[in-house]
């Protein structure tokens, strides 16, 4: 997937607050607030329920990842594969105007074929992904913007890419989710963290559609510490905390405890962590790496 930079609101870190005047960050916030009340008049966060909605956003995609990029073929002006129907989709849609602006896909664990079934696998080997659970991981991939913003304001605009990711945090909550995994561009990754997305690169970068990183996070750990560093997003994204309940928090410390024994990963460098010491480790005592940012290489 591949973002723009996110320029605006909430980009500071909790570090760079520290730098600002009361009333600098007392301006930032009220910025923030108006793009949020912006994005709630003009924007509208879908789930997809039906096969229209799911034809849009396959149409949007062919716009973005075949016409703008030539990153897939497409056919017919819409851009499909077979990860569509295993996924749930998300659309944002001008209320104004009613058409499709963005959309993400985030492909839901299948019992049967495990992470052999996220299509990040075909650019990476099984042990970079093997330490994830099997049936509570999910993959973000399709994320695409258009270029065309007609008919919503620049501050609604800003939160364009905010209101995915709070349809994304929405089908985790409703799918038992505890983990992403994607494949991006490694300046994604800190265009991620500007916004306290926080993704955990694991392993070498790999070639799909120009060089991209694997990376992943625990779900409940992202969101707890966007809450510490920017909690205006993480109040958007989240809708105050209802979107990411307790209940998720709860199960996912539950999910942490019980490989909080794992040696390995406690306190281990990312460079000391091979593949074949990931490999000789129970899955269930993996998982914890990411709740510690440990990452491994090859």
């Amino acid at each position: 997937m591949v973002l723009t930079p996110y320029k605006g609101f909430g980009a500071q870190t909790s570090s760079s607050r520290t730098r600002l005047t009361g009333g600098a960050e007392v301006i930032m916030q009220a910025g923030f607030t108006d793009a949020i009340r912006a994005a709630d008049d003009e924007l509208a966060v879908e789930i997809a329920t039906d096969a229209a909605q799911l034809l849009e956003a396959q149409r949007l995609r062919y716009r973005v990842y075949c016409e703008e990029r030539g990153f897939e073929p497409g056919q017919g002006g819409v851009e499909r594969d077979e990860f569509d129907p295993v996924s749930r989709h998300v659309l944002v849609r001008s209320r104004m105007t009613g058409n499709v602006l963005g959309t993400v896909r985030v492909v839901l664990p299948s019992e049967d074929a495990g992470l052999h079934g996220f299509p990040m696998r075909r650019a990476c080997e099984g042990w970079v992904l093997a330490p994830l659970p099997l049936t509570s991981t999910g993959e973000i991939s399709r994320f695409a913007l258009t270029r065309d913003r007609t008919g919503i304001s620049s501050a609604a605009s800003a939160l364009m890419r905010l209101c995915l990711f709070r349809g994304i945090i929405q089908v985790s909550a409703e799918n038992d989710l505890t983990h992403f995994c994607a494949i991006m561009e490694r300046t994604l990754l800190r265009l991620l963290r500007a916004t306290a997305v926080h993704f955990v690169p694991v392993g070498p970068t790999v070639e799909y559609h120009g060089t991209r990183q694997p990376a992943v996070c625990a779900i409940d750990t992202m969101l707890s510490r966007m809450k510490l560093e920017q909690p205006l997003v993480w109040g958007y994204v989240t809708d105050n905390g209802a979107l990411w309940s307790v209940a998720q928090a709860s199960c996912q410390g539950e999910h942490r405890a019980r490989g909080a024994e794992s040696a390995i990963w406690r306190g281990a460098p990312s460079a000391h962590i091979s593949r074949s010491s990931v490999c000789a480790v129970p899955v269930e005592e993996r998982v914890t790496a990411w709740d510690g940012h440990v990452g491994w290489r090859a």
